[in-house]
């Protein structure tokens, strides 16, 4: 809607909009750059720069180019940044509100275009991320605590800003399983 601003011209408007979620799709390379930092280890740093290219240009993106699949393209770019924010806070063993807020508004941002089957990576980097640091952590509680924390407050911001999309498609879902256990 924004791009009918800048011109008339579908063409124009198209590659633009292309240009600006190519853009977006090399935002990973600034969270694996955040958590390369974090670490600290300059032997691990072509790791890390080999990873960030990697996962923003592969041959599964460039197959997702042709439809321009910009659903999926939205949860990869909100992958790397959920990931090095959880870690984080799971290593500091505390919140910083104002970042999860900022990760909050991104996710509804980058919300998949309402399809919850895309959400599996998120859920997945989530668990895994908990598991490693309760299975390496000596301190279980306060990550237990923390991982809890930010879990509920990052769910429920997340339901309430995405409520537009959620509400429907969960009434829908419900009613055509009724539906279908009914005949």
């Amino acid at each position: 809607v924004l791009l009918s601003f800048v011109s008339n011209d579908i063409y124009l408007n198209q590659t633009l909009l292309v240009i600006y979620w190519y853009v977006l799709l090399l935002t990973p390379f600034f969270a694996i750059y955040y958590l390369y930092f974090y670490k600290k280890d300059p032997k691990t740093i072509v790791f890390f720069i080999f990873a960030a290219i990697l996962y923003s240009i592969n041959f599964f993106n460039l197959q997702g180019w042709g439809v321009f699949w910009r659903t999926r393209f939205s949860i990869e770019i909100l992958l790397p940044i959920f990931f090095a924010v959880l870690f984080k806070f799971l290593h500091d063993r505390k919140i910083n509100y104002p970042i999860l807020i900022v990760l909050i508004l991104l996710s509804a941002f980058f919300n998949g275009g309402g399809s919850p089957p895309l959400y599996a990576s998120i859920l997945l980097v989530w668990i895994a991320t908990f598991l490693f640091f309760l299975i390496t952590e000596k301190n279980m509680w306060k990550i237990i605590t923390t991982f809890l924390k930010f879990s509920f407050i990052y769910s429920v911001g997340l339901f309430l800003l995405s409520a537009f999309w959620t509400i429907p498609y969960t009434s829908s879902a419900l009613i055509s399983y009724n539906d279908y256990l009914a005949n």
